[in-house]
């Protein structure tokens, strides 16, 4: 009953299969990070006034994203890691997979600190790994070779309408962070790194 899992139509988006077994050391690493932040209770979440001078905290960058408000959202975080990440560490490999988790929390935090400068939305403390997997997701959307889901909804807007019903859905949610976090893996910057194609696990 529990092994059923998303459907068929689901795993070709990723390039994978969903008989591959083992959990991926990369996947296990970031997941690992998060419930050991979630258990120092360690308040690294983004703030754009501390991010930019003259404070210069330019770690909260990246640990913002391994910071949760509240049980669901990370289990939600949880859970996203387990489904998703897993198939795309196997599709890329652990270096290239961590490479890229890495860039997808930092560059769109940037742009939204930068933002939130400007007077774009609100100022004040965000946190969680969403911002990453709508980034990864949006990447993996716009090289996917399948073209629609249900022969219904073409794959590139299937990060847009996550993002719309999160927001409907969870109205607390770091709205402007996350529409970064998808415009950035829509520019395709995510797939413009050297990197090796397969390392291990």
């Amino acid at each position: 009953m529990f092994n059923r899992g998303p459907p068929n139509w689901f795993w070709p988006l990723f390039g994978t299969k969903q008989s591959e077994s083992g959990f991926p050391l990369g996947s296990a690493c970031l997941l690992a990070v998060a419930l050991f932040v979630w258990f120092i209770d360690a308040d690294l979440c983004l703030n754009p006034e501390l991010v930019l001078p003259p404070h210069m905290q330019v770690w909260r960058l990246l640990t913002y994203s391994f910071c949760h408000k509240g049980a669901p959202s990370l289990l939600c975080s949880a859970a996203l890691l387990i489904v998703l990440s897993q198939r795309q560490e196997r599709r890329w490999g652990t270096v290239r997979f961590l490479a890229l988790s890495l860039l997808s929390a930092t560059a769109p935090a940037l742009i939204y600190a930068l933002l939130v400068y400007l007077g774009v939305g609100s100022p004040g403390p965000v946190c969680g790994y969403s911002v990453a997997h709508f980034a990864m997701l949006s990447a993996h959307c716009r090289h996917a070779r399948q073209r629609k889901i249900l022969h219904r909804v073409p794959v590139p807007a299937l990060p847009w309408l996550v993002l719309g019903l999160t927001s409907l859905l969870l109205p607390d949610s770091p709205a402007l962070l996350h529409l970064c976090g998808v415009c950035v893996g829509t520019s395709c910057i995510l797939f413009r790194l050297p990197l090796s194609n397969r390392l291990g696990v």
